[in-house]
């Protein structure tokens, strides 16, 4: 899906612009005709009382189905002025801190904000357009969250599927990074979804993303759900057709899975 953890160096300035011209949270310059606008109406029984802002950062699972069932979810409970979401296909945690390089998503970018919500997409079998994918200091700078929904942790399995002895140690340190970025304009409530099954990656690799989330959040405390513990096996054909990308039936089990953890985790959900 991608490479693996990236070495912080000097940010080309044409990109930095680019990329401030992305964040959605206070609004967009005009995007092209290829970006299709995510519609979205909230049916009449939204809780909105006194909800908390919420900040969701995803990857391409986050882009496709199951970002559809977690956007409605949140859409009838969060008024749409203290909702941001940002999903970035290949994206890991590295690639959202200020110190690494601007990753270009080459694979769909979502951005469901209080000023603008759009998505890019593989339509007729041609490749979305790139996105610059926004670093969390300029997220945070613009939109002040109470509550952080994390779904990342699946594109760092790529890379370590070609080690024999995957380290978690610099894995952990990334985390490490990440959850202080979050926390850097204060407390917030942190909830990690660990990522679902993939019958592409070995078990053993599996085990050792989910392992390293979880020892950090006890370390650092903050939530995690686990996804792999609650939702079916991936069968290939039958959850999706590569190995890692979700049908809309399997899609629609994680999501379930997910919403009824996050009711429980935080009375804002329920």
């Amino acid at each position: 899906m991608r490479r693996g953890p990236h070495r912080p160096y000097q940010r080309p300035l044409i990109l930095a612009v680019a990329l401030t011209l992305l964040l959605g949270c206070t609004g967009f310059s005009e995007t092209k005709k290829s970006f299709e606008p995510i519609v979205y109406t909230a049916p009449p029984e939204t809780h909105f009382g006194g909800a908390p802002s919420v900040l969701v950062i995803g990857d391409s699972l986050t882009v496709g189905r199951f970002g559809d069932h977690l956007q409605a979810f949140l859409s009838r409970r969060i008024p749409a002025s203290k909702l941001c979401l940002y999903a970035s296909c290949g994206s890991s945690p590295e690639n959202w801190l200020p110190d690494t390089p601007i990753f270009i998503t080459p694979c769909g970018f979502r951005l469901v904000s209080p000023k603008k919500n759009f998505s890019t997409k593989y339509q007729k079998g041609n490749k979305p357009q790139k996105v610059a994918t926004p670093k969390l200091n300029q997220i945070l700078t613009r939109f002040r969250p109470r509550i952080i929904i994390v779904q990342q942790g699946t594109n760092w399995m790529d890379e370590l599927m070609k080690s024999r002895d995957p380290k978690g140690t610099t894995y952990k340190a990334i985390i490490r990074s990440f959850i202080r970025e979050l926390r850097s304009r204060g407390p917030v409530q942190i909830i990690w979804v660990l990522p679902p099954d993939a019958s592409k990656y070995r078990p053993a690799i599996k085990d050792s993303v989910d392992r390293w989330i979880k020892d950090s959040a006890r370390d650092l405390n903050f939530q995690t759900i686990d996804s792999r513990a609650m939702t079916s096996r991936y069968i290939p054909g039958k959850s999706g057709s590569d190995g890692v990308h979700l049908s809309d039936s399997a899609a629609s089990e994680w999501a379930t899975a997910v919403t009824k953890s996050l009711k429980r985790l935080s009375p804002s959900f329920q």
